[in-house]
């Protein structure tokens, strides 16, 4: 799909909670959150590949360097989103 149509969107939301109501329209919520829109990219190469991978490991990890598997990276397939447009929202949080 993505080589078809390459625009994307995306959304994450950290810190949530739901805020309880005295009645059913009455919750709410607290949240941060970030929304864009980007053009994403199959990687192709192994070198940009590992790269990639590299950046996600050390994001939860507190290691330097990782070696990855030729087979495995092989079959694995990493999207690189280009973004164009990002905002952010917060909601009754005090960051």
């Amino acid at each position: 799909m993505i080589r078809r149509n390459s625009r994307v969107c995306f959304e994450i939301d950290v810190d949530t909670e739901v805020l309880r109501g005295d009645r059913a329209c009455g919750w709410s919520m607290r949240y941060a959150s970030v929304m864009g829109t980007g053009t994403a990219h199959v990687v192709e190469g192994a070198e940009e590949k590992h790269a990639g991978l590299q950046v996600i490991m050390e994001h939860y990890s507190n290691d330097d360097e990782f070696e990855f598997d030729e087979k495995a990276t092989a079959l694995t397939m990493v999207i690189r989103v280009d973004i164009d447009e990002i905002t952010g929202k917060v909601s009754g949080l005090d960051l």
